[in-house]
Order: C-alpha cells, then sequence, then structure tokens
C-alpha cells in the first residue's frame, strides 16, 4: 500500500495520500516494527521519538524525507482533558497544548527538515488526529527552511486563529491537504480554533464530497466547530463513561474506553485511522491521476463526475505504479494442503511459494475456498481487523452443526451471561419470528423495579436490583426505546460477548455458536466499600448471579417454566487472591455447580489479558533480603492495592519504601499490621498467617493518598526469609488489576497471571489465540499454570478483533470488532450450549453432562497442542464439531 516513489512527486495523486495515511497508521506500531516496516519501504534510516506524549518516526534515503506524527493512544482520554489555551507564533495564535507537545521534538525534526532542505530532498509531513495538528505546527515553524513538499494530515482537530489559516493558505496552498472522513468529531474541536489546510472531505460511502480546489470562487465547506456548551458536554460524558469503566472491572483493551464512547458519539468511529486508509485505498486503487486539477463532485444520483481544469498534468508516470481495476478483489493468504492446488478462474494469484499463497479474489469465492479440500486455512487481509466475525466460529467448527444432519443450534439450553449488560433492543437475540430470545435480564444496581425476590419470593431469595422479564422486554421491542440505559448496554462488552456465544445472524453479522439458545443477563454491581480490595465487589455480585442463573433455569419459576440446562459465560475477573483454587469467591463457584457434578450447569471464564502488564512477580525468599520493585506511573487514582502470598511454613519479613525513601516499619508475625505514612501517602501492611483458605500466609499492601496524591516513581518491597522450611520458598506478588495499569513490576513474571475466578477447580478457563494455524496466542492472552500447579487454562479459542455485536446505536443490527480472552470465552460457552441442548430432550434415559465431564471432553477434543498442556494455549483451541460428537 505504501509506494515510496510517490513521494518523489510534488503533484497530488491518491497514491501519495494512501503512503501517507498508511504512514500515519503505521506511527502507532512499537518501535521494532515501525523500522521493520519502513525499512521494508526503502528508507535507510528510521529514527523513533517518543517524549511525553509526542510520538511518531523520522524516515530518510537519499531522497525523501518523511516525518510521521503519532496521535494519543486513547482518543477519548485525549478528548476528555483537552483545554483550550493560546499561545503566539509569528504566523498566528494556535493551541498552546498542541505547540507545547511540539516543542518537545521540535529541535529534533527542525534539524532533520533543515538537512533534506540542503540536501535538495523531497520533505513530506503527516500525522492522524493530534499527530496531524503536529504536523501541521511544523509546517508552519520551518516554512521559511525551504519548500515542503507537502502536508498531508487525517482527523486534525482545529489549530489556530483566522491569522493562521490566512498564513497557511498563503504559504502551503494545495501542497496542505487536510483530510476529513465524513463526520469525523474530532475536526469538530477546540471550540473557537479555525482549521488550517485545504478541505478533502468523504460523505458516509466513502466518495469525496468535496476536492482541495475552489469552486465559483466559494469555499469548500467544513464540519462547524462545536461550540462551548457541546464541548463541555462531550467532555462530562467522556468522564462519565470513563468512571463506569473505572469500577466495572472489565477485561478488555485499552481501546474498550474509546468504543464505548463511539456509542454515544459515532462520529468518532469515522475518526479511525484504519477508516481513513481503507477510503483512501480504494480511491488508489480506482484512480491513478491527479485530482487537483481533477474536481470531483457528486450528482443526485450519487454518480462521480469529472471536471478537469486548464493545468491538468499526471501525478504519474504510469510506469512506475501498478494499479489495480479491479475493486470488488479482495486480497487473502492462503496455506495449502496440496501444493497442485489450482486456483478457479475467478481468483487471481499474486504470490506463491510452498504450501502459501497471496490472492486476489471476489468475496464471494473466498467462503467456497474456505470448504476447498486441498485449501487448509483462508485469511483475508485487513486494516482493521474486522474479517473475524465470519471466520472464527468456522475455523471452530461449530457451523456443521447448525445444518442437517445435525441441526442443533442451541434452541433447548440457556446462555447465562455475567457481564457489563445486553442491548435488549439489538436484533441478533431475536428468534426467527421476531420475538426476543432473552428470557431476563437483572440489573443489580437498579432500584426502579421488583427484585428477584420480589418476582417470585419461592424461588429466588436475592432482594436487591430489578429484574426485566421477557414480557417487559417485548414491551421495549416494540415501543423501540428503553426506560434505563442500562438495558442498551452502554459500556457495549456483554452484548459482544453475547452475540458471539448466541447471537443470530443479522445484517452483516453471522450467526453466533449457538444461535437458537435462549439468554438470562445479570449486570453485576462491582461497588465496594473504602479500604476494601478493588475486587470484593466482584465476590458478592457475581455469586449471587449465579446463583440468580442457576435457580431461573431450574425452572418452575416467573422467568422459565421448565428446566433447562445452562452455560454460564464470565467476562470479569480480579487479579488478587492466591490463584490456587482456594478463596471463598473460587470455592462458592465450584459449590455452585456441586463441585462440578450438578448435570445441566456448567460455567465458563475468560483467561483475562494479563501478560504483557507486568502484574505478576515472584521470588524465592531464602535467608536473605530479596528486593521486588514496582514502578508507580503518572496516572491519578484513589488506591494502589497489592497480595502477596507464600508458603506457611515459611516465616518472612517486609519493609516497604517509598520513591521519597521514606521506609515502613518490619512487618513480620509479631507485628503483623503496620500503618505508616511514607511520603504523604498513607501505607499498610497487613499479614494473616496460616489463611483460612489454604494455610498460606499472605500480606496485602494498599497505599492510598495522604497529604499528597500517590508517589509517582520506583517503590520497594524489601522480602528476608528468616525461617524457611518449605522446600521452595516461593513468593508471588499480584498488582491488583485496575484499567489504568498504574503500576508495574519492574521484573515481572508471565506466568500465573490468569485472572481470579478463572483458578477455580470447576470453571473452565480459557485463553485467546487467533483464528489461523498454526495456533498464535493474542498478545495480552493470560498464563497459567495456577499456584498450585494445576493445568489452567483449559482451551483456548479465537478472540483476535472477533467481530460482533455493537450495543447502544440506532442501528440495531450493528457490529464492532473487539480483541480479548472476553471475546474467546463465548466460543467456548456457547460450544457447551449446543452439546447440553442435544442432550436435554434424551433425559432421563441419558442423564445431562455436568462441568467435570464437560471440561474432561473439551480438552480431550482439543485441537493443536499434541495433547499436552500448555501453560497459555491450555490443551490446545476449542473444536466444537470434535466435542459434540464425543458427547452427543
Amino acid at each position: 500500500m505504501f509506494k515510496i516513489k510517490s513521494l518523489q512527486f510534488e503533484d497530488f495523486s491518491w497514491h501519495t495520500a494512501l503512503s501517507l495515511a498508511v504512514a500515519s497508521k503505521v506511527a502507532y506500531d512499537d518501535d521494532s516494527a515501525v523500522k521493520r516496516t519502513t525499512a521494508s519501504w526503502g528508507f535507510s534510516d528510521t529514527r523513533i521519538f517518543n517524549v511525553g506524549r509526542t510520538q511518531g518516526f523520522i524516515a530518510e534515503n537519499d531522497q525523501v524525507l518523511l516525518v510521521a506524527f503519532r496521535g494519543t493512544d486513547s482518543i477519548a482520554d485525549w478528548l476528555g482533558n483537552l483545554n483550550i489555551s493560546w499561545v503566539e507564533r509569528p504566523y498566528g495564535s494556535i493551541h498552546a497544548g498542541f505547540f507545547s507537545a511540539l516543542n518537545l521534538v521540535r529541535d529534533l525534526t527542525g534539524a532533520a527538515i533543515e538537512r533534506a532542505v540542503r540536501d535538495k530532498r523531497k520533505i513530506w509531513l503527516t500525522g492522524h488526529s493530534l499527530g496531524g495538528a503536529l504536523a501541521a505546527l511544523t509546517a508552519g515553524e520551518f516554512a521559511e527552511a525551504g519548500a515542503l513538499s507537502g502536508v498531508h494530515t487525517f482527523g486534525q482537530p482545529r489549530l489556530g486563529d483566522l491569522s493562521t489559516q490566512k498564513h497557511f493558505d498563503a504559504s502551503f496552498g494545495t501542497r496542505f491537504r487536510r483530510f476529513v472522513n465524513d463526520t469525523d468529531l474530532v475536526t469538530r474541536v477546540p471550540p473557537g480554533f479555525e482549521h488550517v489546510g485545504k478541505l478533502m472531505q468523504f460523505d458516509g460511502t466513502g466518495l469525496l464530497k468535496r476536492a482541495a480546489v475552489e469552486v465559483d470562487g466559494g469555499v469548500p465547506a467544513a464540519q462547524p466547530a462545536m461550540n462551548q456548551a457541546e464541548f463541555e458536554k462531550l467532555k462530562v460524558d467522556i468522564r462519565t463513561v470513563e468512571t463506569a469503566f473505572r469500577t466495572s472491572g472489565l477485561e478488555f483493551s485499552d481501546d474498550a474506553l474509546d468504543r464505548s464512547v463511539e456509542g454515544l458519539y459515532p462520529s468518532l468511529v469515522s475518526h479511525r485511522i484504519s477508516r481513513y486508509v481503507a477510503i483512501i485505498s480504494r480511491l488508489a486503487t480506482e484512480r491513478g491521476e491527479s485530482i487537483d486539477p481533477v474536481f470531483l463532485i457528486q450528482n443526485e444520483n450519487r454518480k462521480l463526475h469529472r471536471f478537469a481544469t486548464e493545468n491538468a498534468i499526471e501525478a504519474f508516470d504510469r510506469n512506475t505504479v501498478e494499479l489495480s481495476v479491479d475493486s470488488e478483489l479482495m486480497p487473502a493468504l492462503v496455506r495449502l494442503r496440496d501444493q497442485n492446488w489450482r486456483p478457479p478462474a475467478s481468483i487471481r494469484v499474486n504470490s506463491r511459494f510452498g504450501n502459501y499463497a497471496t490472492i486476489q479474489a471476489p468475496k464471494s469465492a473466498l467462503q467456497a475456498l474456505r470448504e476447498d479440500a486441498s485449501v487448509m486455512s483462508v485469511e483475508a487481509s485487513r486494516d482493521g481487523g474486522s474479517e473475524e466475525l465470519t471466520r472464527s466460529i468456522p475455523f471452530v467448527k461449530a457451523d456443521p452443526l447448525h445444518r442437517p444432519p445435525i441441526d442443533e443450534r442451541g434452541g433447548n439450553a440457556i446462555v447465562g451471561l455475567i457481564d457489563t449488560g445486553i442491548d435488549v433492543l439489538h436484533e441478533a437475540f431475536l428468534d426467527g419470528e421476531g420475538n426476543s430470545r432473552i428470557l431476563a435480564v437483572w440489573i443489580q444496581n437498579d432500584k426502579t423495579g421488583p427484585s428477584p425476590h420480589a418476582l417470585d419470593p419461592a424461588h429466588f431469595t436475592q432482594d436487591f436490583g430489578t429484574v426485566y422479564t421477557q414480557r417487559d422486554i417485548a414491551k421495549f421491542i416494540a415501543q423501540g426505546a428503553v426506560p434505563r440505559l442500562s438495558l442498551r448496554d452502554p459500556l457495549q462488552h456483554g452484548t459482544h460477548v453475547a452475540s458471539i456465544a448466541a447471537g443470530r445472524a443479522v445484517g452483516t453479522l453471522g450467526d453466533g455458536v449457538a444461535p437458537d439458545a435462549s439468554i438470562i443477563a445479570v449486570v453485576p454491581d462491582t461497588k465496594t466499600r473504602p479500604g476494601d480490595p478493588p475486587s470484593l465487589g466482584y465476590s458478592v455480585s457475581h455469586v449471587d448471579a449465579l446463583h440468580f442463573l442457576k435457580s431461573a433455569a431450574s425452572g418452575g419459576n416467573t422467568v422459565l417454566a421448565e428446566r433447562r440446562p445452562i452455560a454460564v459465560n464470565v467476562s470479569l475477573g480480579m487479579n488478587a487472591g492466591a490463584h490456587d483454587g482456594t478463596s471463598i469467591l473460587e470455592g462458592m463457584f465450584d459449590a455452585l455447580s456441586g463441585n462440578g457434578r450438578d448435570p445441566g450447569f456448567v460455567i465458563v471464564k475468560s483467561a483475562g489479558n494479563e501478560r504483557g502488564h507486568a502484574g505478576h512477580a515472584r521470588i524465592d525468599a531464602f535467608l536473605a533480603s530479596q528486593p521486588v520493585e514496582w514502578d508507580s506511573l503518572d496516572i491519578d487514582r484513589f488506591e494502589d492495592y497489592i497480595e502477596v502470598w507464600y508458603d506457611g511454613l515459611d516465616e518472612l519479613e517486609f519493609k516497604l519504601t517509598a520513591p521519597s525513601g521514606d521506609q515502613s516499619a518490619t512487618l513480620s508475625a509479631t507485628t503483623p499490621d503496620i500503618r505508616a505514612s511514607l511520603g504523604g501517602n498513607v501505607c499498610r501492611l497487613r499479614m494473616t498467617t496460616l489463611h483460612p483458605d489454604n494455610g498460606d500466609s499472605r500480606v496485602v499492601i494498599t497505599i492510598v493518598p495522604g497529604s499528597r496524591e500517590i508517589q509517582r516513581g520506583r517503590w520497594r518491597l524489601d522480602i528476608e526469609g528468616t525461617l524457611v522450611r518449605s522446600g521452595s520458598p516461593r513468593v508471588d506478588l499480584w498488582i491488583e488489576r485496575t484499567n489504568d495499569r498504574a503500576l508495574k513490576f519492574t521484573i515481572p513474571d508471565e506466568d500465573m497471571t490468569l485472572s481470579v475466578p478463572g483458578t477455580a477447580d470447576t470453571v473452565i478457563t480459557v485463553g485467546a489465540c487467533h483464528s489461523s494455524l498454526p495456533l498464535r496466542l493474542i498478545n495480552v492472552s493470560s498464563y497459567g499454570l495456577t499456584r498450585d500447579r494445576r493445568a489452567k487454562p483449559d482451551v483456548c479459542a479465537p478472540g483476535a478483533h472477533i467481530e460482533a455485536a455493537l450495543a447502544n446505536t440506532d442501528d440495531h443490527r450493528a457490529t464492532i470488532a473487539f480483541p480479548g480472552t472476553s471475546m474467546a470465552a463465548p466460543h467456548v460457552t456457547g460450544a457447551l450450549a449446543l452439546v447440553l441442548s442435544h442432550r436435554h430432550p434424551q433425559a432421563p434415559n441419558r442423564p445431562q453432562y455436568n462441568a467435570r465431564q464437560l471440561r474432561a471432553a473439551l480438552c480431550r477434543t482439543a485441537m493443536g497442542v499434541n495433547g499436552r498442556h500448555n501453560s497459555g494455549f491450555g490443551f490446545g483451541m476449542l473444536d466444537a464439531q470434535a466435542l459434540f460428537v464425543m458427547l452427543r
């Protein structure tokens, strides 16, 4: 997609625009990936800059200098903290925050530009979002150093005043292109500022609305700026969603906040750099010549017409660029079983080596290709990672079970969901006649309606929250509205998960694993009391949720008339705990399934997304002091919480040192509770020897603000074994996970990063892999084993950018792609629901399966790891068809 030859010309072309859009996207990659990529493009030298929040790269060869600025990691966080301030520059008044960010690397980028001017090389500046503003300011700062070849920005925020705008127009003219995708919200902020650069705006279908040239003296239309009231409301809404996240305990990636804010402000979806790349890629494929002086407009029939201006020139020597004329062909990667495979006439083979080929094919041919006996796997090439939807279900071999002769779609089973909620209006949860398959939604912190006990005192004991029944949900669907936002799942996670396990095909969304299963959802109340570990709320709310789900599935109540089997999906979890299956929470999870022996009831838990987050450390505590250190990042928070576990036979002492150098007294069995003020922070160390759960010892460390915020910098815990009786004096430490990841061990241990209660004995724990062979874990999927050396996780399933239902939008068929083990677990939940559903009509002649039987069969039929347990993959990847055949 990137063609370095396109940067050797100064006239506009879509290939130049595409190359710079791709460079802006690559700027978000890690340092090593950026260097590998730019080297493959033909740059001989690439320097990465990362100063404060100003990031990007400078790539050079003997003909071209390219400076690409990166946007922020979280656009929602950036918008929520964006302030309005001004600074004067020679070319006008500009946003002070943007200038401060540029100033961090001004000398570095300026020196590179001055060298390139002396060498008479082409100079290009580019960036997305905040990176676009920094590219623009770089042009303004160094306009006098020599003629820049061009500046292309994508989703750039507003920058300065009217004098700034006039200066840029006079200095750069059409050499500065500002691309705007549809209603991209970022281009409307901050209020009170003007844009610079010539507008290139796409409509909602990806067609060009306005070119950067003027027509009849008119100025191209632009998105209007937000007013101050709109801007303040935006910031409040973002903070509201962020607060919900910080108390939800969700296990998904950092961009989940952005995705949830997109639910409130859909125009943020248009801001994604992948959208810009996809649109410009199509235009570059369709057109090989300059659009400046070729002006495109749309007529009422939405057809493009060309109007050539006086000085039309070719932007490219067509011999230097290969152009694809078939815009309907999709690139894909193919792994072959048979090297003698002959492609159908509709498929174009680009490269072929051994058992691999790169192809271009119509979308309709890709599915047929997956069913070709000579083809092992097909992976569609994609920018945004959204093709997983139709790939993950076939990859785990669930789709053959939906068709005759088996024809099992889960209609006799229930999928239970403990998550952020479920969007009751999304059409993925309707049956074939348009009725909702959601039997009930219990929102634990909703006080507006009947609690489970009030609804049915004979069958439910939980006397808090509100239960919405299938009859209530039918009314909401008929009205097209709900009385509470929580019924639309504003955090979007639960809806996404539910549709993977039990969604039906609608719009562009494919069937989930058990598309006819009924659904009961619980939205847990995860609030905790001050001073409790952040995860305590999970313990209480999840046990109540499981009890409710099991009672409801037992039948004879207001939720369900007749008993049905249920597979419960749990995606929330915590780091605190012994990770050995002995905690109260884990014990209750096991007990609710009758220690795995109650028929027709099974719990599935995501492994967690803790690998790479430096949240676990371990040392061997011999008779000498051993330090464990962690870095406290520059993030505001209310509490740091760390748990330490070690063998109950050993006697250890602990001393905490703050970044200020202040030290606590020594914690020991004789002094088991210490409070200390360290550098203005209130610190408490508590030791419990011979813990009643497991006989081991636990130390809990809490740090909260006192006279000052929690100190940034390096903290140290000195651990000394005063009497080591055990044969393995291992000490494990876990940082309780929060969504801001404010603490990181300096020497982390990636093992034992499974989240609790995934370490419970009878809970089936699922890691996340890619939908391709050979198996590859996604980079955050947590590792086992458990602390008592049990084999966890049990299996893995696809979890790399799984596209499924998107909640809380006006489009009740909307989809979105999320990554993580939370997306892997529902594949297994749905597969177990298929097995339970098939078995249900056979009772009582053939008893229903229990959790222990299901786990054993699941592990025995998993594919890909040669029957041996792996701490990341478990026993292999889910094979839904093999599981079903074994247990049918």
